[in-house]
């Protein structure tokens, strides 16, 4: 018997499988569920397409009560992965430069109490728009959000108020009110 792996059939698939592709049972009765891991997950992923709504109501509802376990949880798990997590925090940020530009022109935004925000589309849209180009200058450099109307001087975060500029365009433009999309439009 020690040479024979123990093998179970599928309830749903009919397909026989090893031990280690059926889920344990809690109750420890019968030592392992009906359906394989594969079967399972498929069940799962079905049921939360049919019932978005009622899922995330129910993810919201468990969040709400549950507050402090998950917050226990988080700082547990970046105590243990803390090298890997922001790992991969830099290699995302380092492949989604318009995202992080975005955030970081939003989050400045709120720090002054502007109204609206954009998004990375938008964002790259514009910038494509005005062929990836700075449009003070007119070269092809990495591209910073400007304000038209400054957030200093009570401008909004819409895309409608943001302009593509270099950083040095940008910077020397500073908090003046100049309109470099007016001879382009």
């Amino acid at each position: 018997m020690f040479g024979i792996l123990a093998r179970k059939r599928c309830s749903k698939c009919r397909a026989v499988k090893s031990l280690s592709e059926f889920s344990k049972k809690s109750d420890r009765t019968s030592g392992y569920a009906s359906e394989c891991k594969e079967c399972d997950n498929a069940g799962t992923q079905k049921y939360r397409q049919e019932n978005k709504d009622l899922v995330l109501k129910s993810n919201a509802t468990y969040r709400e009560n549950n507050r402090e376990k998950i917050r226990a949880w988080h700082r547990k798990n970046y105590a243990e992965n803390r090298d890997e997590l922001l790992a991969q925090k830099l290699e995302y940020q380092k492949n989604n430069k318009a995202v992080r530009d975005a955030k970081n022109e939003n989050r400045r935004a709120r720090r002054v109490d502007a109204e609206g925000s954009f998004t990375k589309k938008e964002w790259i849209d514009l910038c494509n728009k005005y062929g990836n180009k700075c449009l003070c200058c007119g070269e092809k450099k990495k591209l910073t959000a400007d304000h038209v109307i400054p957030l200093e001087k009570g401008g909004t975060n819409y895309i409608t108020n943001i302009q593509p500029l270099c950083g040095s365009c940008n910077s020397r433009k500073h908090t003046k009110a100049i309109d470099y999309r007016k001879d382009l439009r």
